[in-house]
């Protein structure tokens, strides 16, 4: 344990101490602030450890912002990029990706290997790799919250058992108990409690929704990178993509199959032949 963990430790037991003492003995509000701030001190090297929050709050593509619709715009993207690779090369993907705006780590990563040329195996291996470090951040991200709370949670409980105990040996000494003081006593474990119950259960839930919601994305790119470097055609691209998509999402798919950037250039001309191509077989799916 470091120097200043037992400082605040010996620092936070004494404060304790003195609080309980002075709540036996004077029973003022001061006594309970001096309780709690002992709660809160004696554990507030699992609280406010710099490096927990810095770990915390440190980038992860679950802070990204989504998309509109994600998985539609994917699906789009690279049924986009494989009529475009099929019409006009693979090399044509380079000015292609310049007109699309998607802030995806996966996306970016994996297009630009495969556009040069790096071995299929290889590429297969980072692009996993960059999605298990995700799965590891996510997890130490949880863990870290739960951390927290748990601190919160001790500072409660401890404060609250402490100020009920001192409270009982007035009473018992036949001394009232000021109403100021519980009422202190009782807002402050109320509030550690959930603050505790934030970090425990509330963040930890919200944050593996969104997680869940990442990796089918994280997948539905990944499927569509592996689809692209094969040199699937678009017709192949389509059925991977569709088993991501909801009903809605594939009729809006009907109306709009790619992206609007291949109305211009070398695949202008071919684009109401591929677009009514996809939707045919949109329509055959569905059926």
């Amino acid at each position: 344990m470091e120097k200043n963990h037992l400082v605040r430790l010996g620092l936070g037991s004494l404060l304790f101490a003195l609080g309980i003492m002075g709540a036996v003995s004077a029973n003022n509000i001061y006594s309970s602030l001096s309780i709690f701030s002992g709660a809160i001190l004696t554990v507030s090297p699992q609280i406010f450890s710099r490096e927990n929050w810095r770990a915390v709050v440190s980038y992860s593509a679950l802070f990204r912002k989504p998309r509109e619709n994600e998985s539609l715009f994917v699906a789009r993207l690279f049924l986009s990029m494989s009529f475009v690779a099929q019409t006009s090369g693979i090399l044509a993907l380079v000015d292609f990706m310049k007109k699309i705006n998607y802030n995806n780590y996966l996306y970016r990563s994996g297009i630009n290997m495969i556009i040069d040329g790096i071995d299929e195996d290889f590429t297969k291996s980072c692009l996993c790799n960059l999605i298990r470090s995700v799965k590891r951040s996510v997890s130490v991200k949880i863990s870290l919250f739960r951390q927290i709370g748990t601190g919160f949670l001790l500072a409660g409980v401890f404060g609250g058992f402490g100020a009920l105990a001192s409270y009982a040996i007035r009473l018992f000494n036949g001394n009232d108990v000021s109403s100021e003081s519980m009422g202190i006593s009782l807002a402050l474990t109320a509030v550690f409690l959930l603050v505790a119950g934030v970090f425990n259960l509330l963040l930890p839930s919200n944050f593996r929704m969104q997680r869940v919601q990442v990796e089918s994305i994280q997948k539905q790119v990944l499927i569509g990178l592996y689809s692209l470097q094969a040199g699937d055609n678009y017709r192949v691209v389509l059925h991977n993509q569709c088993s991501f998509l909801r009903h809605d999402e594939i009729e809006m798919l009907k109306e709009e199959p790619l992206l609007p950037e291949t109305k211009e250039g070398d695949t202008a001309r071919h684009y109401d032949k591929t677009a009514e191509d996809i939707r045919k077989l949109l329509r055959e799916m569905t059926v």
